[in-house]
């Protein structure tokens, strides 16, 4: 079936798992000026992020770059990734959000913590629970959609999702999207 343009709750969004896995979910792809999408993104996590000292910083990278994707789900994709970001990060510290041009049809989205880091296997282990790690923390938005799920969404969108992170320096969560050559 086709999803309808109303905002997708928590039930919905794990029949869009399950439509992305049969290949069933359509998706509407158009110009998303990223910067937009960014801060739709971060607008539910401004508060949780003013209680927990948490810095939101959004890179110069992210002014005039508008990519295709389906405007839904890069959001739901970026707060997850915010919110993983800010849960996994330092107290006190900062979450970054930043984009760079891969090249001339491709652009690099970063969402960068200065928390602990990842280990390889904590990075596999992460995409491999449907369920968002640390779900049973209290005060986050959401249900979260979770990073296999986020994975999904943005490889219908023709990008990649990964980690990558370094012990003691942080993690950052990298998102290649197309950019929108018709806008």
């Amino acid at each position: 079936g086709v999803v309808g343009p109303e905002p997708a709750r928590h039930l919905e969004d794990l029949l869009d798992g399950g439509r992305v896995a049969s290949g069933d979910l359509v998706v509407a792809l158009g110009p998303i000026p990223l910067r937009f999408a960014v801060e739709r993104a971060l607008d539910e996590h401004r508060s949780i992020a003013a209680s927990r000292g948490i810095k939101l910083v959004l890179g110069p990278g992210l002014a005039h770059v508008v990519v295709r994707a389906d405007e839904a789900r890069l959001a739901k994709v970026l707060a997850n990734l915010v919110s993983n970001a800010m849960k996994y990060g330092a107290s006190g510290g900062s979450v970054v959000v930043d984009a760079a041009l891969e090249s001339t049809t491709t652009c690099r989205v970063t969402v960068s913590d200065d928390g602990p880091g990842l280990g390889a296997d904590q990075i596999d282990e992460a995409f491999g629970s449907f369920i968002r790690l640390g779900a049973e923390r209290a005060g986050e938005p959401g249900m979260g959609i979770g990073l296999t799920l986020s994975r999904s969404f943005v490889e219908q969108m023709h990008g990649t999702l990964t980690l990558e992170s370094t012990p003691g320096e942080g993690t950052t969560a990298i998102v290649t999207l197309p950019l929108s050559l018709t806008h």
